[in-house]
């Protein structure tokens, strides 16, 4: 029959499996602000195994088993240590086996090293912490500690597996401290690995970005040198325009001055053509009153004995006249101009006009 124990009423301790667990632990060997209580360990690992911290089931089950603080019950001890193997609890599941096997030497043997395990890990605490248990050692801890531990190993001869175990303990310790140096020193060199190859991407990065920049600054001194012949062509294209414009604008000054000029020579030509002309007709006036009556018959007629004979030849037109003495009298070119323009002025003399017919087109005004 199950034994019913007073539910822990420790305000401090968090309602969770794991926090009844230490809480037990601390009653049992008196540590962390509480004094050592044999029945308040029990019922804190109760608590925990309710919870089901497998902890706490392996605890309440070995203290079913040895009748620690309660009346031992080796059905309900067995299903408090299936519930904790179940879960994964190694030391429940070794217990069970060595049970099964009927080696009681060896399941308490289990037992003294999970005990052993407890301790000792307060003590690694403490150490590692500098700290102290919070209760002093008097004689009366130290007698729950040890009728506790008698209990559990089993008498007096579960002293000398329990020496054993801690022998064993102790260099399991050195093991793991052994690995967690080793795995300390291979993520250090993995992190010096992975250092220095971030170092080495970053140099090869670095030496590519100057790559990139000495190429870029050649192209921009290749442009700017492109730019400069670009403007000096420019500056050249540019004098050129300018001397073309001072050559045509020269040009234009001496066609000016040429037209000036042919001006001036057709005015002068004009007005002595126009001398001329008057010259001319004086001369034929002159003659015609030189010249004798001619004789007439009874009607008045001319007669045709007495009647000047007229040849009858084909005349050119004024543009053909002009077309053949030009090109025989005058040069080509500039130079010409005056001639032909004094020959145009003798050929269109009395015929200037708006509409000249065919043949006179060298005579419109």
């Amino acid at each position: 029959m199950t034994e019913t124990i007073p539910s822990n009423t420790q305000s401090q301790a968090a309602n969770t499996g794991p926090a009844q667990y230490e809480l037990g632990v601390n009653y049992m060997l008196g540590r962390n602000g509480v004094s050592a209580d044999l029945g308040m360990a029990i019922a804190s690992f109760m608590n925990a195994a309710d919870l089901n911290e497998p902890r706490g089931l392996y605890a309440t089950g070995m203290m079913y088993l040895k009748g620690v603080g309660i009346t031992a019950n080796v059905e309900t001890a067995m299903s408090y240590l299936q519930k904790s193997a179940t879960i994964g609890y190694q030391p429940a599941s070794a217990v069970l086996d060595a049970l099964s096997k009927g080696n009681d030497v060896k399941a308490f043997q289990i037992i003294a090293a999970e005990q052993k395990r407890v301790d000792t890990t307060a003590i690694k605490d403490a150490k590692l912490t500098g700290s102290s248990p919070s209760n002093p050692v008097t004689p009366t801890r130290v007698l729950v500690i040890v009728i506790a531990a008698l209990l559990v190993l089993g008498g007096a001869g579960g002293g000398y597996w329990y020496w054993n175990k801690i022998q064993a303990e102790k260099q399991e310790a050195a093991e793991r401290v052994r690995l967690a140096d080793e795995e300390r020193k291979r993520v250090e060199d993995e992190q010096k690995r992975a250092v220095e190859t971030e170092r080495q991407r970053l140099v090869a990065e670095a030496q590519a970005a100057k790559e990139r920049a000495d190429a870029a600054e050649t192209e921009r001194q290749r442009l700017e040198a492109e730019a400069q012949s670009a403007k000096e062509r420019a500056d050249a294209a540019e004098s050129e325009r300018q001397r073309l414009v001072a050559e045509a604008q020269t040009e234009r000054e001496r066609a000016n001055a040429a037209d000036r000029k042919a001006d001036a020579v057709k005015q002068k030509m004009s007005a002595q053509q126009a001398e001329l002309e008057a010259k001319a007709e004086t001369l034929r006036q002159n003659q015609r009153a030189a010249l004798p009556a001619p004789a007439t018959t009874n009607l008045g007629k001319v007669s045709p004995t007495q009647a000047t004979p007229v040849l009858k030849t084909e005349q050119k037109s004024i543009d053909e006249q002009y077309n053949e003495r030009a090109a025989k009298e005058c040069q080509k070119g500039f130079f010409g101009l005056v001639c032909r323009e004094s020959m145009k002025a003798k050929l269109c003399d009395g015929t200037w006009t708006a509409n000249p017919p065919q043949g006179q087109s060298l005579c419109k005004r």
